[in-house]
């Protein structure tokens, strides 16, 4: 397959838009990913974050449960059909 821009052999796609790019096509390139010009300069806008490292949970302690409190209402069905609530 050849390149619609450049006439040369595609040599893979844009991991992005998934457009076939020729070696003249690439705009920018991390490791095996390929981009292409339009979608570099989208992702050139994008900031890396580093997120911050979690402590996991041992697998023997179990995470604090809320009880709930009994509480004194209760549901009720009136004559018309609604529920409603009793205290």
């Amino acid at each position: 397959m050849r390149c619609n821009k450049h006439k040369k052999e595609v040599i893979g796609h844009c991991n992005w838009c998934g457009k076939h790019v020729c070696p003249l096509c690439i705009a920018k390139k991390e490791g095996k990913k390929l981009y292409c010009e339009k979608c570099a300069i989208q992702l050139s806008s994008i900031k890396k974050i580093h997120l911050p490292k979690v402590k996991p949970i041992p697998r023997d302690e179990k995470p604090a449960e809320k009880q709930m409190e009994p509480t004194k209402k209760k549901l009720v069905l009136d004559d018309d059909g609604y529920l409603m609530i009793e205290q």
